[in-house]
């Protein structure tokens, strides 16, 4: 990983398929997974291809998944819909519906 961090990655990468402003994502993505420690966990896999990582999550409609192996790449793709009777929060939980 070169001068940014993962995190930052895939803010930018969800406000560009949403079309805003990294500023304007809401919720943070803070609030939905430990920035801070998706970042060490790609940093810290040692020299590339030793120990490639690759982590996946929800965040708002999309998953994203964040891969290290000769460089951080972030993918974000538009999630499967919810189960039947349930709804995705921004959050990316399922909520059921009564």
């Amino acid at each position: 990983m070169d001068s940014q961090c993962a995190s930052l990655l895939v803010v930018e990468e969800v406000a560009r398929k949403e079309g805003v402003p990294p500023a304007e994502l809401s919720p943070p993505l803070g609030r939905v997974i430990d920035a801070e420690a998706l970042d060490k966990l790609v940093q810290s896999v040692g020299p590339p291809m030793a120990n490639p990582a690759e982590v996946t999550f929800e965040y708002r409609d999309y998953t994203v998944r964040v891969q290290n192996d000769a460089e951080v790449r972030v993918a974000v793709e538009e999630a499967s819909a919810p189960p039947e009777g349930g709804e995705s929060t921004p959050e990316g939980r399922v909520e059921q519906s009564d």
